[in-house]
This record gives structure tokens, C-alpha cells and sequence, in this order.
């Protein structure tokens, strides 16, 4: 479908969602996300490369879904998909811009990380130069000498330091007189931008500070599921007259937190890497959102504590092989990916448990694997293995459904002993 075609389409269309950039695996779990929130939502997806895969897009009704391609112009595409009409655009960052399959894009985008004539930090503030000029382009256009900007863009980066890049966002415009200026040697955190908290930007870090911040203050949660546009869904907290409900009137099943899933449960138990298992939780009936894995070597479910346990901390020097004295001496120029790939290899020789935070969709499932997940707490999993873990969140530790306050500290005590 080209953009003439396009425009004939969309001539009616109000209320609409823009969705600029990325890569296919993002865009389709971002559709999927935005049409489990509001089922007769229309999307218009611009400049997607390459053709739609089945692995992507299966369980995605694109009725009201257009896609444009081999586009002539961003600003005819702009015009063309009536972005001054859009409920809001969403800017996603795009890992290269070469044409192929996702394999041939990363391949390009190591070589060029490998043949760049800046290296090191430089290249790093470059990553994100083409998700921002996106940005600045739908939000300041200028057709036909009228100019509008009341459009609501929302930015996905690779790195919260590419936030200086956004004009107004520079450290002169915060108030540094020269290089030798302390905010100009370093970065402020993401969350303590105008912009973030706007809802305009959002980084990759962003969950996993709020999977944090839940541990001491659990009222975080409903903050995230707002943020995914998830509200309502993940712990019904909308009466009838889609009024909010405090937290404080829900019952303690329904209190939005993050816990464990075995991948023996039956929402995932057909499901052999993380990006199935992903698909699979967004889409059910109950979604939640996936943010990670713990694993364990050999299945078995124990941890450890410095304050319990010596032993355990002085294996933390051995617990990777390709960090074995003899074995670092030629991963210096290496990337970090590697590595990682090193790991997964020998994952058997390690001791300690460790946690997978945003994980590749290809990264394979093991059995003993528990999926750190955002949402409202299933019932018993049928498998009988949903228990909790050692590393469940605070909010799997007690059983607040015993009234008595004797009967939560036996539950405490038993998951204590059960932790040890």
C-alpha cells in the first residue's frame, strides 16, 4: 500500500495511533500491546521493512491496522497518514538503516559499529540521532506555512544519555556555563527529566527501575501499568463509570505486583524461547507483562545470602567460566554479547542463581527457568509447580488470604524456612 492509497483511507480516521520506526518484533508487540488495550483502536504503522512475518504477527487481528512501505518522503508520509489528527505518534528506535532480514541488520549494524570512524563513547551518542530527528520532525512540522503542536509523541531510546540530544534537553540549556561544568560531565537520570515526566520519553532501564522501586513502595505498580496502557486489565481497577480505584479498596489477589511464573505453567508451557512465552502472556485473557527470567543451575530451587551464607560468597569470583583466571585474556576487544554467548553455553557449571533482565526473543526456555512477570497474581498453577521461588517479590511471601495474624506469621515462617 502506498501513501496515496494510504491517504484515501485514513481521510476519516480521528483518534488514530502513529507508529514510526523500529524493527518488526518491536512494532508488532507494540500493536499487540495497543489493540489488547483497546481492541477497535485504529494504527497506522509507517516505513516497516520488509514483509510481515507469521512468528511476529500471529494472534494480531489487522483489521484496523495499515501499513505503509517503500515510502517516497517522511513528510508526505506525515501528511499523508494525518498525523495533525493522531491521538499520538510513537517514535521507536531503529538498531540500523540498511535494508534486509533482521539477521542481515545486525550484521550491518556491527560492521558499521567495527568500520565508524568514531569509536568507543563517540559512536554511543549517535545511537538514538535518527529516533530523535523523527521526533523533532513530527512535533515541529511546518505544511502550508501552518504550523501545529499539539501532537503527543512518545520516544523509545536505546540509552537514557541520548536524552541530551533533544533540544531544550542540552546541559547549556539547563544552566552549563562551559566543558568544565559538573552537568557537563555527567548525564541526568531519565526519571528526573521534564520530558519523562511529561510521558514523552521512555528508556529501556525504565522497568526495571520500577520493578525496583515496587520492592519498597508497591504502589509503583499501578504506575506501570499505566505506563504499557494496561490499566484495568491487569488488576480491574476501573468501576463501571471508568473511575479510578485506590489502591487501597483492592483486594490483596487483585494488588498489582511483580512475581514468578514456572514455564511449567499452562500459559507457557507449549512455549520453547522467551519471545513465545512473551506473545503468549500479552495475549491471554489475564495479561501480564514479561520482564524477565531467573535461572538456576541444575533446577534446583536454592539461593543464597551473604548474611547466611559464606560459602555462597566466595564462589561469586567463580561462578562464570569465561571469567576464570587464563580465560579473560582474549575477551578484551570482545563484545559484551559474546560473552553472554559463552554463558549460555557452559550455563551448567553455573553455582549461583542469576537473572536474565530483558531477554533476546530467541533465548531458549529451560525447564527449571521462573519468568519474572508484571501483573495481577495467578491462582495455583494446574502444573502444581507455580510455588514461589527464592527470589519472589514480597508481595508472594505471605498468604494474605488468612485473616489471623497468627496464620500469616506461619506463613512467613514456612516461606522463611523454605528460602533458607
Amino acid at each position: 500500500m502506498d501513501a496515496d492509497e494510504l491517504e484515501d483511507i485514513v481521510k476519516g480516521l480521528s483518534e488514530h495511533i502513529i507508529i514510526c520506526g523500529g524493527e518488526q518484533p518491536q512494532i508488532s508487540l507494540t500493536v499487540r500491546m495497543l489493540l489488547q488495550r483497546c481492541p477497535d483502536l485504529e494504527v497506522v504503522v509507517l516505513g516497516m521493512k520488509g514483509k510481515r512475518t507469521q512468528a511476529d504477527w500471529d494472534g494480531i487481528g489487522l483489521t484496523n491496522v495499515y501499513f505503509v512501505n517503500e515510502l517516497e518522503s517522511r513528510k508526505h508520509d506525515l501528511q499523508a497518514s494525518h498525523v495533525e489528527r493522531a491521538k499520538s505518534v510513537i517514535i521507536l528506535p531503529s538498531s540500523t538503516t540498511s535494508e534486509g532480514s533482521s539477521g542481515e541488520a545486525k550484521a550491518s549494524f556491527k560492521s558499521m559499529a567495527h568500520t565508524a570512524h568514531i569509536q568507543g563513547p563517540e559512536l554511543r551518542r549517535i545511537v538514538d540521532a535518527d529516533t530523535i530527528l523523527t521526533t523533532n520532525i513530527v512535533a515541529r512540522r511546518n505544511w502550508n506555512g501552518e504550523e501545529v503542536n499539539d501532537i503527543w509523541t512518545v520516544t523509545q531510546l536505546l540509552q537514557e544519555t541520548s536524552l541530551g540530544r533533544f533540544f531544550g534537553m542540552a546541559p547549556e540549556a539547563q544552566g552549563a556555563t562551559s566543558k568544565f561544568d559538573d552537568r557537563w560531565m555527567n548525564s541526568q537520570p531519565l526519571n528526573m527529566s521534564p520530558l519523562f515526566a511529561a510521558g514523552h520519553i521512555i528508556a529501556t532501564a525504565t522497568v526495571d527501575r520500577f520493578l525496583i522501586e515496587s520492592f519498597f513502595n508497591p504502589d509503583a505498580m499501578l504506575i506501570v501499568e499505566r505506563l504499557f496502557g494496561l490499566a484495568g486489565l491487569m488488576i480491574g481497577s476501573k468501576d463501571k463509570d471508568c473511575r479510578s480505584v485506590s489502591s487501597s479498596s483492592l483486594a490483596p489477589k487483585e494488588f498489582p505486583c511483580a512475581f514468578q511464573l514456572p514455564v511449567s505453567d499452562k500459559r507457557v508451557v507449549d512455549c520453547s524461547t522467551y519471545g513465545e512465552a512473551a506473545n503468549a502472556l500479552l495475549s491471554s485473557s489475564e495479561p501480564v507483562l514479561p520482564l524477565g527470567i531467573f535461572r538456576y543451575p541444575k533446577g534446583r530451587p536454592s539461593s543464597y545470602s551473604l548474611l547466611v551464607s559464606l560459602e555462597a560468597a566466595n564462589e561469586l569470583d567463580f561462578r562464570s567460566p569465561a571469567f576464570r583466571a587464563g580465560s579473560t585474556k582474549n575477551l578484551g576487544d570482545q563484545p559484551s554479547s559474546k560473552r553472554l554467548g559463552a554463558e549460555r553455553k557452559s550455563r551448567q557449571t553455573h553455582r549461583l542463581p542469576y537473572v536474565i533482565t530483558n531477554p533476546p526473543q530467541d533465548l531458549k526456555l529451560f525447564k527449571s527457568d521462573l519468568l519474572f512477570v508484571l501483573g495481577r497474581e495467578f491462582g495455583p498453577s494446574p502444573s502444581g509447580s507455580g510455588q514461589n521461588s527464592p527470589a519472589s517479590s514480597p508481595a508472594n511471601s505471605v498468604d494474605h488470604s488468612r485473616g489471623s495474624p497468627s496464620g500469616q506469621e506461619e506463613a512467613a515462617t514456612k516461606n522463611m524456612h523454605e528460602r533458607l
